[in-house]
């Protein structure tokens, strides 16, 4: 899914939050199979919501993670953005310090 680029582009090179977290939210409306592609996207908006202290609509997003099926290949290639988005306490304190 290249909105995952697009939404890291933006958030990275032009500073654009809000612009991200819309391209991903389209993103996964657009493509609700895209397996990997939507755990990316997921996680993604995990870091961009909760960086916006919008602690509720993140833990949603992390929810969702784990509704996406993955093959074991994928499974194995995405552990750690799948183990960095289950651990909530990481993220949430990273966002009050």
């Amino acid at each position: 899914m290249r909105v995952v680029d697009d939404a890291q582009i933006l958030r990275e090179f032009r500073s654009d939050d809000h612009t991200a977290a819309w391209v991903l939210d389209v993103g996964l409306l657009r493509f609700p199979d895209a397996g990997a592609d939507r755990v990316k996207a997921l996680t993604a908006s995990v870091g961009i919501t909760s960086a916006q202290s919008e602690t509720e609509i993140a833990r949603k997003m992390r929810d969702a993670v784990d509704t996406v099926a993955l093959g074991c290949e994928d499974a194995e290639s995405l552990a750690n953005q799948l183990d960095s988005v289950r651990r909530p306490e990481e993220w949430l304190t990273d966002t009050h310090q």
